[in-house]
């Protein structure tokens, strides 16, 4: 996407300071985890091997379709189930807690949207959790029992292992929260151990358990696993790569190690990651996988986006976001024509003090139907020499979006905010 070069040195200085502040932010991740440990060290001695997994199942409860997701951790299951469609402001309401052993799972079902939510409200024996699941729902009181029929949902090769945690202690279900160290990832095949892969995961208040991924899409299953809590959405992982040929897990590159929280899309054969630099600021990075490493290909940062509200200046947090393999801004202003129009309308949320003038500006994008939005202008914030109560002062001239134009306007109310020498100047 290309924009005139002047726009590109306007906003030099704005995401130059998005850069240094995700590259801080890298190596932040990078020392806490060298803290703890390098890669494939362990620190801790481990004394506990359990089991782990996370599935879904889709199925029947009672005759209506049913989606189904459990993560176990030892022999406790946890997850949450929603009857078809599952709408996303009620997915997570049917909460499912329990236990497994070699010959059922019993659950407790409670529903968190309830006035009582700690109140049970049904209980679930399933016979075994592998491809099929069968078994009974009951009510509390158990005069109403209803069947239940659910198969595994796998996209694309299943994973051919069974996975098991090397872990300082067993998961505990206390009130507060209890660090857990993860040293290695173990891989099973019928009971016979095939693969150890070191680690060094470490949970505030659980254990992280590892995800199924494709994360080069290559249609092979790879790992992956959170190495600790960061600063969301801040967080390292470290990640496997199936290698086909000699069927085991493999190292990925740094180039894919050194991503925080990456997001893969493997429709547009995408990888994504948003960083937070501070409490205010936001930047997101598109990644695409050539000749084995991970490329970088698009990075945006947040700004601030001035509005005039009547007479009220209010400043928007202008974030970006992905879709359909593009980074967009979903708060920004559109162009049509000649008109220019906002994408969003909850303009009174926005503060009415302006932090850094220098990350205030405009963003002006058309978007064609079907495609991607395109930059076509950039307004920046600069500084004008005016009189203001205190005698001449350089005050920041910050673009607004007003009423469908663009309205610059010297903020030269607060002599504070203004400088007595040209801050372009320093």
């Amino acid at each position: 996407m290309d924009v005139e070069s002047g726009w590109q040195r306007q906003m030099c200085a704005r995401d130059a300071r998005w850069f240094a502040a995700r590259s801080a932010a890298y190596l932040t991740i990078a020392l806490g985890i060298a803290t703890h440990n390098t890669w494939g060290a362990t620190s801790v001695d481990a004394t506990v091997e359990l089991p782990v997994w996370s599935r879904t199942w889709t199925g029947t409860l009672g005759g209506k379709s049913v989606i189904v997701e459990l993560t176990r951790t030892a022999d406790a299951l946890s997850g949450d189930y929603c009857y078809q469609p599952c709408a996303d402001a009620v997915r997570l309401r049917l909460q499912l807690t329990g236990t497994i052993d070699t010959q059922e799972a019993l659950l407790t079902e409670r529903d968190m949207g309830a006035k009582t939510p700690d109140q049970s409200t049904g209980v679930w024996m399933l016979k075994s959790l592998d491809a099929v699941a069968k078994g009974t729902w009951s009510s509390p009181d158990g005069k109403r029992t209803l069947p239940v029929v659910l198969s595994q949902s796998t996209s694309g090769r299943p994973f051919p292992y069974d996975i098991r945690l090397l872990a300082d202690a067993l998961p505990k279900a206390v009130a507060r929260c209890t660090s857990s160290h993860v040293s290695a990832i173990l891989l099973y095949r019928q009971n016979h151990l095939v693969q150890e892969l070191p680690t060094d995961s470490r949970g505030t208040c659980s254990l992280f358990i590892p995800e199924v991924i494709d994360a080069n899409f290559d249609g092979w299953p790879d790992l992956r696993i959170q190495l600790g809590q960061g600063a969301g959405p801040n967080e390292a992982y470290q990640t496997w790569l199936f290698d086909p040929n000699a069927q085991r897990l493999v190292d990925a590159p740094r180039s894919l190690q050194d991503v925080l929280s990456p997001v893969f899309d493997p429709a547009h054969r995408m990888v994504w990651s948003e960083v937070r630099a501070s409490c205010c600021e936001y930047g997101l990075t598109t990644y695409r996988w050539q000749k084995g490493e991970l490329k970088e290909i698009e990075a945006q940062s947040s700004y601030t986006l001035p509005v005039l509200d009547g007479t009220t200046r209010r400043y928007c947090l202008a974030a970006p976001d992905y879709a359909d393999g593009h980074i967009y801004f979903p708060r920004r202003v559109e162009q049509s024509g000649h008109r220019l129009t906002l994408t969003f309308k909850d303009i009174e949320s926005c503060d009415t003090e302006l932090g850094m003038p220098d990350e205030a500006g405009v963003d002006i994008w058309h978007t064609n139907p079907g495609g991607s939005p395109q930059l076509l202008k950039r307004e920046t914030s600069t500084w004008a020499r005016v009189s203001t109560s205190i005698g001449p002062r350089f005050c920041p001239e910050v673009p607004f979006f007003a009423h469908g134009a663009i309205q610059r306007i010297v903020l030269r109310d607060d002599p504070a905010r203004c400088s007595g020498s040209d801050p372009r100047k320093n």
